[in-house]
């Protein structure tokens, strides 16, 4: 089955992937929520589990949003019906509060001063980043997630959110473990 198949890529705990349904652009779609090693990068363990299911099954991945911990009823069994809850309520920053995270303490090491949860609505020109300053950022953002970053990523994303959203969703041309 998907669980399987994910559980089996490198840097996925035991029993650390679950599939549920969603919805994107009203049709129903696979999302993967998946514990990872934590001594690994994330994104590439996530890009991975992508990859296998997607080869495995021919089916597109619509995301796969990492977990801190897998929750399971009294008997073992996952929790399928609360992840999906809290996915479609938008509780699993998963990934992309991970990122954002990281895109807030790059970012606040390049420009020299604490960024804040709201800057994160806003682009790098309104925080006051130069080019230079932009280039810097997605060079530490390359080394932090262990893949070249596309520089298309800072052009397209218009705020910081979606800068990370977009690191997390559109892997590299070629990623590895």
């Amino acid at each position: 089955d998907v669980e399987a198949v994910a559980e089996e890529v490198p840097g996925v705990r035991p029993g650390g992937a679950v599939a549920v349904a969603e919805t994107v652009d009203g049709s129903e779609a696979l999302s993967l929520l998946v514990r990872t090693d934590p001594a690994l990068p994330c994104a590439p363990v996530l890009w991975a589990v992508r990859d296998a299911v997607a080869r495995g099954f021919g089916v597109d991945v619509a995301s796969v949003l990492p977990l801190d911990r897998v929750p399971r009823t009294t008997s073992g069994k996952k929790r399928r019906g609360e992840l999906r809850r809290r996915l479609l309520a938008g509780e699993l920053a998963g990934a992309e509060g991970n990122t954002a995270d990281l895109v807030r303490a790059e970012l606040a090491a390049v420009l020299g001063r604490p960024i804040t949860d709201q800057d994160l609505d806003q682009d790098l020109r309104e925080l006051g980043a130069s080019s230079l300053q932009a280039v810097d950022l997605l060079a530490r953002l390359s080394d932090r997630l262990g893949f070249d970053a596309d520089h298309r990523l800072l052009l397209r994303a218009e705020n910081l959110r979606a800068l990370a959203r977009g690191l997390e969703r559109h892997p590299p041309p070629q990623h590895s473990l």
